[in-house]
C-alpha cells in the first residue's frame, strides 16, 4: 500500500519525518501505522507484528530478546554497508552528498525477483542471527542457540515479500549460502550478482 501511494519505498530511517512517541521514524512504523502500536507484551499472541512461530520460541526460553520476532526489511542488497553503495531499498544514495533519498519503484530492475522483507535473520553461510533487519552479512553470529532456533522455524525456510508483492518460502541455503547469480542477484535492486561483496 505505501508503494502505491509513494511509488517508493520506505526509508529505512528517515530523518526527515519524526514521530513524536518514536523519534526518528523507522521504515516498519511508516508502513505499518494503520495496524495500531506494537504490543508492549513480546509474548502476546496474535500480534500481525511478529512471526508466530518465533513467538513460540520465545515463550520457552526466557533469554531471548525480540530481535527475531519482528520481520526484516532488504535494507542495504547483498553486503551493501560500508563504504559499497547500497543495493537495497533502505535509501537511495546521491554521489557526493550525505542525502538518503527513497527508492523509487522505477529503480527496481526486476521486481519480481528482488527481496523486500521477510522474517528477520541475518545470515552468512551456516551461521544464522535473529535479526531486526533481512541481511546476508558476514557479520551474523550465533546468539543464544539463533542458528538453531532459525533452522527450526519454518523447515529450514524463511516467508519472504517480493517487491512485486508475492511472498514464498525461501530456503536458507537459497538466501545465505547459495552463490549462483539468481541468488546473489535477489538481494539487488539491479538485479546483479555482485559476487565480489560476498568474498
Amino acid at each position: 500500500m505505501f508503494l502505491g501511494e509513494k511509488n517508493s519505498y520506505p526509508l529505512f530511517l528517515n530523518l526527515a519525518q519524526r514521530f513524536p512517541d518514536h523519534g526518528y521514524s523507522l521504515w516498519d512504523a511508516l508502513s505499518t501505522r494503520g495496524l495500531g502500536p506494537f504490543p508492549t507484551d513480546l509474548r502476546a499472541p496474535n500480534s500481525v507484528y511478529f512471526c508466530p512461530a518465533f513467538i513460540e520460541q520465545l515463550k520457552a526460553d526466557s533469554r531471548l530478546d525480540n530481535l527475531g520476532a519482528i520481520y526484516g526489511y532488504n535494507v542495504d542488497g547483498l553486503n551493501g554497508g560500508g563504504t559499497n553503495l547500497p543495493l537495497g531499498l533502505g535509501l537511495s544514495w546521491n554521489a557526493g552528498s550525505q542525502s538518503y533519498n527513497p527508492v523509487n519503484e522505477s529503480q527496481i530492475v526486476a521486481p519480481s525477483r528482488m527481496l523486500a522483507m521477510g522474517d528477520g535473520v541475518t545470515g552468512w553461510n551456516n551461521t544464522y542471527q535473529d535479526s531486526a533487519g533481512l541481511a546476508r552479512q558476514s557479520w551474523a553470529q550465533d546468539h543464544v542457540g539463533s542458528t538453531g532456533r532459525v533452522t527450526r522455524r519454518h523447515g529450514g525456510k524463511l516467508n519472504v515479500l517480493f517487491c512485486d508483492g508475492h511472498v514464498t518460502g525461501e530456503s536458507l541455503q537459497f538466501l545465505f549460502r547459495d552463490t549462483s547469480e539468481p541468488a546473489l542477484s535477489s538481494w539487488n535492486r539491479d538485479n546483479q550478482p555482485h559476487a565480489e561483496r560476498v568474498k
